[in-house]
């Protein structure tokens, strides 16, 4: 397995103001001693020729490559959503997660159910949960209307009790 990472630079807010809205960047170097980052920004799209930049890990969440690619040949990384294919159609949307009672990368859905990352043939990346909060949004909003459809369910049965009483 080839081991990679990429970060995403966390936003800066001072003073209930936006300085910096954040960004994801390939990390090329992880100093445990320092407990820092290093990149390169980007020129022309040319690694290493940009200005090198250093960050400490409280200013990034760190997010390793899984190890499988998508069936475009896209690298899925920790946090990045996903739709599978599964029976000949694609399905849902996935939020690829660390498992840390398992240690293995799995895939979990809106519901709460989870997968093993190995466990279908093909995936379809569709964004990351840090630069697509839309899509974030869409597979929240399916966990919690389950949760509320519960609640409401269970008032309903409890206000039916007093009812028959």
């Amino acid at each position: 397995m080839e081991y990679k990472f990429k970060a995403w630079v966390k936003p800066v807010i001072e003073n209930g103001e936006v300085i910096y809205t954040g960004c994801m960047v390939d990390v090329w170097e992880i100093d445990f001693k320092r407990r820092k980052i290093i990149y390169y920004e980007p020129f022309d799209l040319l690694p290493m020729v940009g200005k090198k930049e250093e960050l400490r890990f409280d200013e990034v969440e760190l997010l390793p490559y899984t190890g499988v690619k998508d069936k475009n040949g896209n690298e899925i990384y920790l946090g990045d959503l996903v739709m599978v294919a599964d029976y000949a159609s694609w399905e849902g949307l996935y939020k690829v997660i660390w498992d840390e009672e398992n240690s293995m990368y799995m895939i979990e859905d809106a519901y709460g159910d989870r997968e093993k990352l190995c466990e279908f043939e093909e995936y379809l990346k569709k964004g990351n949960i840090y630069e697509n909060p839309e899509l974030l949004e869409i597979w929240l909003m399916k966990k919690y209307s389950i949760i509320l459809l519960t609640i409401l369910f269970v008032i309903n049965v409890e206000r039916k009790k007093q009812y028959e009483r």
